[in-house]
Formats: structure tokens, C-alpha cells, sequence
């Protein structure tokens, strides 16, 4: 059974361990290794609207922090990116590859961003962020790579504090320049794997910190597997 047939069925756990393994330099598992991680995109994208616009339903704010204060520079909670293919290549001059997951959730989603506020979502929620490539760009203009002192990694989220208004530690990050299926998400606090966080938040209705109720089951109901 192929690894998109495997993902299809439910088995993402035993996908992700195989094609954490596999040498994806080799064109044929490359092909796999792009199957799955678009088919997850597509996914989430389909989840996130559903997600969206039940919150909206559900008198939800987005772009406000939960004190009530407009969050700065905030765009809305999914938008698309334009000419992703090319601008990854650039990218990837000074960053090094990115983890397939990553350049799937660029390419078909775009940026996710569900902060807001609602009387029945905790301050604490952690909102699922997932910046897009408009961030790594960013801050490859303001900190260039010989100027680097650790690492290349691109950023993908505000901390849970950060998102709450209150003083926080440094943004989320996922490392790059190996070719690498899915990569662990840095200062996130089970450092998780870029999948399983984006799993985990779709699965609590958008929210890794949960704590939502019953508002959890109104927000997740038919949504798809990831």
C-alpha cells in the first residue's frame, strides 16, 4: 500500500514515521513525500474554512486579543499566498530546503491565523497560527544570513502568551535546510511536530490550548481526518 493510501485510511502516524525515513533526494519518494503532504494541506484548508465560519457564527472576533485590543498588522484568519513555487526557491538560497509539510501548507493554505477573542474561549487557548512565507521573507530582510548566529529557521507562530497580549517568549519556529519530510516546531512546548501541531489544534476546533466545552464539538463536527 502506497503512503497516500495508507494517509486515506487513517494511518498518518505509521506515513509520517515512513517518510521521516525514507531518503527523499530519490525522485520516487520525493513524488510520495509531495502526495501526502499536499493532500494534508488540502485538508487543513478545507477544516480551517469550515472552522472560520463557525466562529463566525458563534460571534467570534478575530484579529482582537482577548482584552479586547486590535491586534496590529493582523490580515485575516486564512489567507492565500501568489507565486509560492518561485519564491520558495528563492527562499531556499538562504534558508535551505523546507520540510515538505511547511511548503505544502504555503503552497495550498497560505497563512492560518484564528486569534481572537470569545467569551467562552480561554485567554490561554493558543489559537492555531501557522504564519505563511510572507514571514520568512520578512525576516530574511530584517536579519540576513550572515548575521546568523544559530540555525536557519523560518517563523510560524506567536507563543501562547504572545497571542493572549502578554509578555512572551521567542515566536514558534520550524528549522530548515534538510531535506526533511516534517520538522519538529521549536519553543513550542511539546515541541511537536509541525504536523501533529496543526493536527492537534484542527482537532480541538482550532485551539491547542482546548478548554472550549461544548463549543469544541460545534466547531469540529464533520471535519475532515488529518
Amino acid at each position: 500500500m502506497s503512503p497516500i493510501e495508507q494517509y486515506r485510511q487513517g494511518q498518518y502516524a505509521a506515513v509520517w514515521d515512513e517518510l521521516s525515513l525514507v531518503d527523499l533526494s530519490d525522485p520516487y519518494h520525493r513524488a510520495q513525500a509531495e502526495e501526502v503532504a499536499t493532500d494534508f494541506a488540502l485538508r487543513v484548508k478545507s477544516n480551517v474554512v469550515m472552522i472560520v465560519d463557525r466562529l463566525l457564527l458563534e460571534g467570534y472576533e478575530f484579529g482582537k486579543y482577548p482584552n479586547g485590543a486590535a491586534i496590529p498588522g493582523y490580515v485575516g484568519p486564512l489567507v492565500s499566498s501568489t507565486d509560492v513555487a518561485h519564491r520558495l526557491s528563492v527562499l531556499e538560497r538562504s534558508y535551505g530546503s523546507v520540510p515538505f509539510i511547511l511548503r505544502a501548507l504555503w503552497t495550498v493554505v497560505g497563512s492560518i491565523d484564528l486569534c481572537g477573542r470569545h467569551a467562552a474561549v480561554p485567554v490561554l487557548a493558543d489559537p492555531l497560527v501557522v504564519l505563511g512565507i510572507e514571514a520568512a521573507e520578512s525576516e530574511l530582510r530584517v536579519n540576513p544570513p550572515d548575521e546568523w548566529d544559530e540555525p536557519p529557521a523560518v517563523p510560524i507562530s506567536p507563543d501562547v502568551l504572545h497571542k493572549a497580549d502578554q509578555s512572551g517568549g521567542p515566536f514558534y519556529r520550524v528549522r530548515t535546510g534538510g531535506l526533511a519530510f516534517d520538522a519538529r516546531v521549536q519553543y513550542q512546548p511539546e515541541e511537536l511536530l509541525l504536523g501533529e501541531y496543526v493536527r492537534r489544534s484542527l482537532q480541538s476546533g482550532g485551539f491547542l490550548g482546548n478548554g472550549l466545552g461544548s463549543l469544541k464539538d460545534r466547531l469540529t463536527r464533520d471535519l475532515q481526518p488529518l
